[in-house]
């Protein structure tokens, strides 16, 4: 594993439940993570998003929760 620094890193996405990424620490200690900062060649049980797709995968998730609410939270606006 390398040190890597929290700006531009990606995130290693789990493929499966067993998958070893599910290990990987991604608190940041003293401005550093401890996980690899690359995609792993290989890798059978993970896919690497790097970090603006990481922020399009949230802003995807905000959007659909959003889109989801806003008829609720109509609904009891008119009640």
């Amino acid at each position: 594993m390398h040190l890597g620094g929290i700006c531009g890193q990606g995130l290693h996405y789990p493929l499966r439940d067993d998958a070893p990424e599910l290990q990987f620490d991604y608190r940041v200690l003293k401005g550093l993570t401890l996980y690899p900062s690359q995609q792993i060649a290989g890798s059978t049980t993970s896919s690497y998003l790097p970090a603006p797709e990481v922020t399009g995968e949230i802003l995807g998730e905000i959007g659909a929760m959003v889109e989801g609410l806003s008829p609720l939270i109509g609904y009891y606006r008119e009640l």
